[in-house]
């Protein structure tokens, strides 16, 4: 075994691979550097543990060489990923007959209906691939079900957003597998999907639970919490969204790791009023409402890795061990990336669940000792801790997908962002009520309604002030990786210095 090595505990190495593997597939999904630098940096990698087996240069320089073998690995991971419209690529422009099955919940938006499809054949040939449909809004397509579909098929665009920024759709829609798109195609429902699915089952409740929040909250408010329990996107209107875009606050509507932390620790506040039971009891139990929620939104892909980020965000706060819920959530980001390196790039619910769970884990214990004139009644220093932590971490994110500088941001979150817990929390019981009496679910409701209402109307009077917003398109890029260059260090610092003095994760913490 080489020196460097036997100098340095395993969980260094895993680490530092873990970073570094992370970096390389960002920096390469964002700049395509081509072949010859991955080869690059391989060479360099041999040659520092070449020198550091050597014991020509320090041992320490031979952890230079892990990081650049992992950096030349995620460069590589994103290499050969293989692009999802080749299949299909022979039929684009053409007006095709397609065979294919329904292998998503079907999105609404207020004009159409997405269905994410899965071929089986084109024309009269055996064919494979996903496309994205653009159906009519009232179309009645169901998760399973098999449909034929007439149309042309055609390679999704990049497009400008309302700000200016460029959304890059192709590489959003990749990160899915979806390789093209039919717009508005006449479509047949072949065969219905079985009653016996096991993932159609959970959609069919998750629509019930839409239905009973829809006849039980008013609007918006109904929308939003669409939005915040069960991921509909398009359940706001578009006036709406836009307020919470332009006050930063649309990362609430966006299903993540940090929506599903909030039910959990809201689930965990609620166990706290039950005498004699442990904290181990109760995270336990946290955890387990994590996995009912997320079958309940349906365990797609995007859910999955939300939940993931979810239950290490858990344990952070329930165990206090920073040092110990950060390497495992350096370490399930990256198992994420090597099985999908797209998502890095171009999937923000990962991305903000990511950023989320740092500045949970990071941050929240910090701000949790120094928010000491908060009640720790109700949870509230709790929900007050983790507002700021996560938010110090998401904004930045914010910026550089809606390429707007909100001044309005901290504001608007600091009165907005306590209330989500208890919304939802409230809003869950009211919508599962609602299942079986809108009567009786009219007594949770109004809570939820009460303070929904505040969270909507915090947005639109902040998306009011003259100068709310300022676009920052052009400098979109920039921004965000100066901001997480001064973010990053500074957090780690925190946590450090959280440690220290409270002498937990003490072993361990000179490997970040």
């Amino acid at each position: 075994m080489p020196q460097w090595i036997k100098a340095h505990e395993g969980a260094l190495f895993l680490q530092v691979a873990a970073v570094a593997f992370l970096f390389g597939a960002l920096l390469y999904s964002l700049v395509n550097f081509g072949s010859a630098f991955v080869f690059v940096l391989v060479l360099l990698a041999a040659a520092f543990l070449a020198l550091s087996s050597l014991g020509i240069l320090h041992v320490r320089v031979g952890i230079v060489s892990v990081a650049l073998a992992a950096c030349a690995l995620g460069c590589l991971r994103v290499l050969l990923v293989t692009d999802v419209a080749v299949p299909l690529l022979t039929h684009i422009g053409r007006d095709e007959t397609i065979v294919g099955r329904v292998i998503l919940d079907p999105q609404k938006s207020e004009k159409s209906t997405h269905v994410v499809l899965e071929v089986e054949e084109i024309g009269a040939g055996v064919a494979s691939g996903r496309i994205m449909l653009f159906a009519d809004r009232g179309s009645a397509i169901a998760y399973g079900d098999r449909l034929e579909v007439r149309g042309e098929l055609s390679l999704p665009e990049p497009f400008e957003t309302d700000t200016g920024a460029t959304f890059d759709y192709p590489g959003y829609l990749a990160a899915k597998g979806i390789g093209a798109v039919v717009f508005r195609p006449s479509i047949e429902v072949g065969q219905k999907a079985s009653c016996c699915s096991p993932l159609g089952t959970l959609f069919s409740f998750k629509h019930a639970l839409e239905d009973s929040i829809q006849s039980v909250f008013p609007e918006p408010q109904g929308g939003l919490l669409e939005g915040m329990l069960l991921g509909e996107q398009d359940a706001l209107p578009k006036k709406v969204t836009d307020a919470f875009r332009r006050s930063s606050l649309v990362h609430i509507v966006v299903l993540s790791g940090y929506n599903l932390t909030v039910v959990a620790v809201a689930c965990i506040w609620l166990l706290s009023l039950i005498p004699r039971l442990s904290n181990r009891a109760r995270l336990i139990l946290g955890g387990i409402s994590i996995l009912l929620f997320s079958a309940m939104v349906g365990f797609t892909a995007t859910v999955i890795r939300a939940a993931c980020m979810a239950l290490i965000a858990l344990v952070a706060q329930m165990l206090r061990r920073p040092s110990l819920a950060l390497r495992s959530l350096i370490l399930a980001a990256s198992g994420m990336v090597l099985y999908n390196p797209l998502i890095i790039a171009h999937d923000p619910s990962f991305v903000l669940s990511f950023l989320a769970t740092f500045g949970l884990i990071t941050l929240g214990p910090f701000f949790s000792a120094k928010l000491h004139f908060v009640s720790v009644r109700a949870g509230l220093r709790e929900i007050a801790s983790a507002t700021l932590a996560t938010q110090c971490f998401v904004l930045p994110a914010l910026i550089f997908y809606t390429g707007q500088l909100s001044l309005v941001a901290l504001p608007a979150n600091i009165l907005a962002l306590p209330l989500v817990p208890a919304s939802m929390l409230f809003g869950a019981i009211a919508a599962g009520v609602g299942l079986f009496s809108s009567s009786i679910a009219f007594l949770p409701m109004l809570p939820s309604a009460s303070l929904l209402w505040f969270i909507v109307h915090v947005a639109q009077t902040a998306a009011a002030v003259p100068g709310a917003s300022i676009d920052v398109a052009r400098l979109q890029t920039p921004l965000i990786f100066v901001s997480y260059a001064l973010l990053v260090p500074l957090a780690l610092s925190m946590m450090r210095l959280y440690t220290k003095v409270n002498g937990k994760d003490a072993a361990g913490m000179s490997i970040l």
